[in-house]
């Protein structure tokens, strides 16, 4: 028997609650990351008119929110299906996450719905590829163009980026005039960042299954 007070661990296993610990903390520090590295390629394009500050803001939230809706349901479904979190494949749960964090930024922005198939056909095929690859499986052809159809569908069903009809909150006539009073910009900023978050809960849900299935 395990004997932590001794020093005696005869199956080398990392305590359980320390395990869940280090898979939480992968999730939100890949999620985080890729949030950020997103925010910043948004925010590089509002300098050249192709994005709003509103966009750039639903992008960061829309990745972060994602990754660890997609993250958590990996964590879960590798705990379950390898018989406990001492079994989980660290790699595929940062990969997944960060897959699904990708997505989000896309779904936070305002690319329409065909251009959200084709990117998430695009994160179904490297999804598989890379946790294939991850767990030293040789990827084969049916089953990438499986992940591929099923990433696309999953794009579908996600629709249009949730920017598509915004950017009017970041407008310049709304920091100048709501700006400097604190309480009403505080309300909105709330507001809009909770509706974001909202919307992209349920594209990150449905990345979050069709990710599982592909891995």
């Amino acid at each position: 028997m395990n004997n932590p007070v001794n020093d005696i661990d005869e199956n080398g296993n990392l305590p359980t609650w320390l395990n869940w610990v280090l898979a939480v903390a992968v999730i939100v520090a890949v999620s985080v990351i890729t949030a950020g590295i997103a925010t910043a390629v948004a925010t590089a394009l509002t300098t050249i008119g192709l994005a709003t500050t509103s966009t750039v803001t639903s992008i960061g939230v829309s990745a972060m929110v994602s990754g660890m809706i997609v993250g958590g349901i990996n964590l879960v479904s590798q705990a379950i299906s390898n018989g406990g979190i001492n079994n989980i494949n660290f790699g595929t749960l940062a990969f997944s996450t960060f897959t699904g964090s990708v997505s989000g930024a896309f779904g936070g922005s305002s690319l329409r719905i065909g251009w959200q198939v084709g990117v998430n056909a695009f994160l179904g095929g490297a999804t598989y590829v890379g946790s294939s690859l991850i767990r030293k499986e040789i990827p084969n052809m049916k089953s990438l163009t499986y992940s591929i159809i099923l990433g696309g569908i999953g794009g579908f069903i996600g629709g249009s980026g949730a920017m598509v009809p915004g950017g009017e909150l970041a407008s310049a006539p709304f920091w100048k005039e709501f700006m400097p009073k604190t309480t009403l910009f505080t309300r909105k900023f709330v507001e809009t960042l909770i509706e974001t978050m909202v919307t992209n809960s349920s594209k990150g849900i449905i990345w979050g299954v069709i990710s599982e299935i592909l891995s």
